[in-house]
């Protein structure tokens, strides 16, 4: 499977409306966490201020456009984000650092190439940007098992605040990482990891 990943700008329209068909068909249809607007396709007053990560599937027939089989949406938290708003209670007491942090959310990967690690792509993209940027810290939301997962490959993800439950049944926590300290490990526990991400 031949994918490209990529920093999408609100230049890119016609792949940031295929990140919001994506996020849809995840958020709306499968986990019913976001309202349907009627238009297939799900945004919100955060995506004004946001950055997105795109993983593309070069198609087969000449002249038609990628396809967004993964993304992740990202912001910075000088502005306002889920954490301070939808997310409130899972951070209650907590105070989340605003210099050189980035919130991570609308995680959606394609049912179809799940078991191909895109997450991992994702994460390498976020990682070449933060360090060109100066981004040392990231949050997000995300279920137990899913955190235990990014622990287990030497991600170190910190859990912050109170679990919920979802509409779907799913439990999710707050974490963050401190991406200098992640390297750091990866580097000593899984050297293999480390390369693919700082390549």
């Amino acid at each position: 499977m031949k994918t490209q990943v990529k920093v999408i700008t609100k230049q890119d329209q016609n792949v940031l409306e295929n990140i919001f068909r994506l996020r849809y068909s995840v958020y709306v249809i499968e986990k019913g966490w976001a309202p349907d607007a009627g238009n297939l396709m799900e945004q919100d007053n955060y995506d004004e201020q946001a950055g997105y990560i795109a993983v593309l599937q070069k198609g087969e027939v000449p002249g038609v456009a990628e396809e967004v089989i993964a993304t992740a949406r990202f912001i910075s938290l000088q502005n306002k984000i889920m954490l301070d708003e939808e997310f409130h209670e899972l951070v209650a007491g907590v105070d989340l650092i605003r210099e050189g942090a980035i919130e991570i959310t609308r995680i959606a990967i394609d049912n179809r190439f799940r078991h191909q690690h895109l997450d991992i792509q994702i994460y390498q993209k976020l990682v070449q940007w933060s360090i060109e940027n100066n981004i040392q810290y990231w949050y997000f939301v995300v279920e137990k098992k899913y955190l235990r997962y990014l622990n287990r490959l030497g991600i170190k993800a910190v859990r912050i605040g109170k679990a919920k439950t979802f509409p779907d049944g799913v439990t999710a926590i707050a974490a963050y990482i401190d991406l200098k300290w992640v390297l750091e490990v990866l580097q000593s526990e899984n050297n293999q990891l480390y390369l693919k991400v700082v390549a």
